[in-house]
C-alpha cells in the first residue's frame, strides 16, 4: 500500500465482470456499521462495479476504510481502458447528525404500483 490522507493502506485487487480494481485500503480506519450495506446499494448501479467490490470487502472480512481505488474498465467498448481514479484528500473521524440524512422539508415518499 501507500500513505493517503496520513494513513497507511493496504493494496487489493478485485476484478468484476466490467472492471479491473486496485483498493487501498486504511485498516487503522474502523468501517461503521451498515457501511458496506448502504454502499453496495448506492454503487449497484455504477458502471465500475463498486457495489460488487464492496460486498467482497463485506465477505471476505477486509478491515478497514477505502480511501483510494482505481478501476480500468474491460468490457465496454467504447469505454475500455479507460481509468477511473478516486482518492481520499483528508479524514474526519466525527459523528454526523442523523438529520443529515433525512429528506428536505415538502419532499414525499412516492410508491409506485408493481
Amino acid at each position: 500500500g501507500e500513505t493517503i490522507a496520513g494513513y497507511a493502506t493496504d493494496k487489493y485487487f478485485a476484478k468484476t465482470s466490467m472492471s479491473q480494481n486496485e483498493l487501498w485500503v486504511a485498516p487503522a480506519l474502523e468501517v461503521p456499521p451498515g457501511y458496506y450495506e448502504m454502499v453496495t446499494s448506492l454503487a449497484a448501479s455504477q458502471v465500475s462495479g463498486l457495489g460488487l467490490i464492496f460486498k467482497e470487502m463485506k465477505e471476505k472480512q477486509i478491515k478497514g476504510f477505502l480511501l483510494k481505488s482505481v478501476a480500468t474498465v474491460t468490457t465496454n467498448p467504447t469505454m475500455k481502458g479507460t481509468r477511473f481514479t478516486q482518492v481520499a484528500t483528508s479524514v474526519e473521524k466525527h459523528s454526523i447528525p442523523a438529520s443529515t440524512f433525512e429528506p428536505p422539508a415538502g419532499y414525499q415518499k412516492v410508491t409506485r404500483p408493481h
